[in-house]
């Protein structure tokens, strides 16, 4: 998993992208493309819960085979 961020700071009201890696998708959504996290006035980002998990197609077949 990786975000879209740059190095500078993100601003309070803006959004922190979050992004599978290529030939992984998330967990609980095949269709999501990414996730956001808001960064908060008091500089924390609205983290979800659960915290989306990236899987790769290989690895979800083989935890339906058991």
């Amino acid at each position: 998993m990786y975000n879209d961020f740059t190095g500078e700071p993100y601003t309070f009201g803006s959004d922190a992208v979050y992004r599978c890696n290529q030939g992984f998708y998330f967990q609980n959504d095949r269709t999501l493309e990414f996730f956001t996290t808001e960064c908060l006035e008091n500089g924390t980002f609205a983290e979800p819960n659960p915290w989306p998990v990236c899987v790769t197609g290989k690895f979800n077949r083989i935890l339906r085979s058991l």
